[in-house]
């Protein structure tokens, strides 16, 4: 007696909309940062107006939005929001832009992880960054659906 398989993510499920391409997980995230970006963005105009506030991503920590670190998190922000538009607008750039926001955020959360085993002052030296739990899988997904994403027209 033959023992059937089930193939729980059959091809047919990714085939004909880029939007059954993106995994929940991703369009969540997408709606996270788009709003995220979108609060970035107005909080460095509040910063230009002397408000202060905390902003954080991948290790990398301020008060000050007009700092260095400060306008580099705002750029890193403002970047993820565009890439989230595109993954929920589907457009042609999304997995492209996607990819570049991948590779960026996996060597930010390294270059702090290593900055901060030789910097003694940091709090989080030695600490192995969490958001690498989450950048590895959607490198990985996106590389996975970049060819299929490219060869569908959505309307």
């Amino acid at each position: 007696m033959e023992n059937p398989q089930i193939d729980l993510l059959p091809e047919e499920l990714f085939t004909g909309s880029r939007n059954k391409m993106i995994p929940g997980w991703i369009r969540f995230f997408s709606w996270i940062f788009l709003v995220v970006g979108a609060f970035a963005i107005l909080g460095l105009l509040f910063g230009i107006l002397g408000y202060k506030f905390s902003i954080s991503l991948y290790g990398l920590d301020t008060q000050e939005p007009l700092s260095a670190v400060g306008m580099f998190l705002v750029l890193v922000f403002g970047f993820k929001a565009v890439v989230a538009y595109g993954f929920l607008k589907r457009t042609d750039a999304a997995i492209t832009l996607g990819l570049i926001d991948a590779i960026a955020g996996i060597v930010i959360c390294l270059s702090v992880m290593i900055f901060s085993i030789f910097w003694p002052d940091q709090q989080s030296a030695g600490f192995f960054r969490l958001e690498l739990l989450v950048l590895v899988p959607y490198l990985l997904k996106l590389k996975k659906i970049k060819t299929k994403w490219e060869n569908v027209v959505d309307a």
